[in-house]
């Protein structure tokens, strides 16, 4: 049997490996990209016929080449290069190899919203489910990741919506047509996403509801149809659950009307009730989750009901924000009022604002989805 080599002989394929890569940077890159740009198969398959040797190891292509060509949507050119065979000499290329960079082809394609060229990379075999990796790159970011934040810097966005403005403007700006491309790019790629509901959770824990709404909106079917594939949660409703839904539902339209008074400047009477009634229906809310936690088993009905993802999602920011708002009225009580109740008291109206969002999203239901997937794309100035 062969053992492992020994360090001087692993070092000298390393610096092979390394000399040959340097050639293909020098000799084949600057020849690629001309080719690839006029996404020309034949003029690839020539490259390949003459300078083999320098385009990757085995009968593997290097990650590099791939990902130029799907820089330049070269559709062509990666549909011969992933399906290899006879005319590349049985080489090909992996749809899973990262880029010397960290990244994955499928990471690129999701930063230049190609569906055309997602498509082709799921035919032949790419996961979405691969994070970036390496000193190059932001890690753990899926390609998922990098499609809802490219799409949450679109200038729609930036321009007319922020923190503490209605989500139901939010809504309305993802529904534009010019939207939907980069909606049908997130759709595209969520749906061979696992544990979407962790993602759309990280979104809120981290207060990024642009990318939370925009995430929301892109995978309604996975959200409506099937748990986390991560999680078992469940639901066991009763007479609290649904007490717990009606509170929630109204909280959400308080919050909404305190957030559109707000962004109107008003500043009265009105919005002190608002506030006031905000506050009490929050009261109540955490209320209920005490109540069921200390009756335990013995409120239980014997009907399981298996969440959806809508329901999880606004499960976890329920806790969250019961959390909270326990903390709040405590250090009210102790009459604490600096740096770090402020700080409380933002984090309490970024999650209120998200419970709203997913309720919203949810209740639209399936209409909003048909209305965003029929509208015909707009190409934004």
């Amino acid at each position: 049997m062969r053992g492992n080599p020994s360090p001087e002989v692993a070092a000298y394929h390393e610096e092979q490996q390394q000399y040959m890569f340097q050639r293909y940077l020098s000799l084949v890159a600057p020849l690629l990209r001309a080719i690839v740009a006029e996404d020309n198969a034949d003029k690839f398959l020539d490259l390949h016929a003459g300078r083999s040797q320098f385009m990757g190891p085995g009968r593997l292509l290097y990650p590099e080449i791939l990902c130029t060509m799907v820089s330049s949507n070269a559709l062509r050119c990666a549909k011969v290069a992933l399906e290899g065979g006879v005319p590349l000499a049985y080489c090909r290329a992996d749809p899973n190899a990262r880029h010397s960079y960290g990244f994955t082809p499928l990471h690129m394609a999701a930063e230049t919203f190609s569906v055309p060229m997602l498509n082709l990379l799921f035919r032949y075999g790419a996961s979405a489910n691969i994070p970036t990796k390496g000193d190059l790159v932001i890690e753990n970011l899926l390609p998922l990741n990098v499609a809802v934040e490219n799409a949450s810097m679109h200038k729609y966005l930036e321009d007319h919506w922020d923190h503490g403005h209605p989500v139901q403007n939010l809504i309305f700006l993802l529904a534009l047509p010019e939207m939907k491309m980069f909606l049908d790019t997130v759709r595209l790629i969520a749906k061979h996403t696992d544990n979407i509901i962790d993602v759309v959770s990280k979104y809120i824990d981290d207060q990024k509801l642009v990318e939370a709404a925009i995430l929301l909106l892109a995978s309604q079917k996975q959200l409506r149809d099937s748990p986390n594939k991560s999680t078992a949660e469940v639901s066991q409703q009763n007479g609290l659950d649904v007490a717990k839904i009606h509170v929630g539902e109204r909280l959400d339209t308080v919050h909404c009307e305190v957030l559109a008074m707000v962004k109107e400047g008003k500043n009265g009477k009105a919005l002190k009730m608002l506030k006031d009634e905000r506050e009490k229906l929050l009261d109540a809310h955490a209320l209920c989750t005490s109540v069921k936690k200390a009756a335990g088993e013995a409120l239980l009905t014997a009907h399981e009901v298996s969440l959806n993802g809508f329901d999880i999602v606004k499960g976890r920011i329920d806790v969250a924000l019961d959390a909270l708002h326990h903390e709040e009225l405590a250090m009210v009580k102790e009459g604490k009022n600096g740096k770090v109740l402020k700080t409380l008291k933002a984090r309490k109206e970024v999650l209120l604002t998200a419970h709203a969002l997913v309720g919203t999203v949810r209740k639209a239901g399936e209409a909003l989805e048909r209305y965003i997937q029929t509208r015909p794309r707009v190409l934004s100035k």
